[in-house]
């Protein structure tokens, strides 16, 4: 009898889910993984923990060409990068003093911390075939607004970039063999390149 039941059982534990199934799987892990991610960058944002977001640096000759590159921009209170993440009114200085006040990144992603305690992390996946899973985009949505409550839809808006400081903000990654990665084009910190 023992056989007998080994024998059944044994091809359905040898039996490889289907494809989609695996990738469910995959993107329950990987959205798992970006939760946690998104709630370490927050915190380190929030403690102003330079050190926390060196981790998530990419160094390559698109972003920083070294991690000693990176801290030096993120340490330094007029870099670009530092107001984005940290200072609001250094942000708004820049746009004023570069004509772009109608740019909707008006708010530092600590402010907008600050202001909303509350919030919903949603994650959303934009890679194509065997990386579908790699490229991510993590979103800090204020709970209970209208984009929290029409997540993910309203990312198919064209439009949506404008509502950014407002209803949302977000952080784009890359998997790479080293893990999670800032994917943020010239900023090379959480901000999406085609926000």
């Amino acid at each position: 009898m023992l056989l007998v039941i080994a024998m059944l059982l044994a091809p359905v534990a040898l039996a490889q889910a289907p494809p989609s199934l695996q990738n469910t799987d995959e993107e329950q892990r990987r959205t798992a993984e970006l939760h946690l991610l998104a709630v370490d960058l927050r915190n380190a944002i929030m403690k102003h923990d330079i050190d926390t977001l060196l981790k998530y640096v990419e160094v390559d000759p698109d972003h920083f060409i070294s991690l000693d590159e990176a801290r030096r921009v993120l340490e330094d209170p007029r870099s670009p990068a530092h107001c984005l993440l940290f200072d609001t009114r250094c942000r708004l200085d820049q746009l004023w003093e570069t004509g772009g006040d109608g740019n909707p990144y008006q708010i530092s992603a600590r402010e907008f911390f600050q202001k909303h305690s509350a919030l919903s992390i949603g994650v959303r996946f934009y890679g194509s075939g065997s990386r579908r899973f790699d490229l991510a985009q993590i979103l800090y949505v204020i709970k209970g607004s209208p984009y929290d409550s029409s997540f993910p839809k309203w990312l198919n808006d064209p439009e949506h970039w404008k509502k950014w400081g407002e209803q949302y903000i977000d952080a784009c990654l890359q998997r790479t063999a080293d893990g999670w990665r800032y994917h943020a084009g010239a900023v090379g910190v959480f901000f999406c390149k085609d926000d």
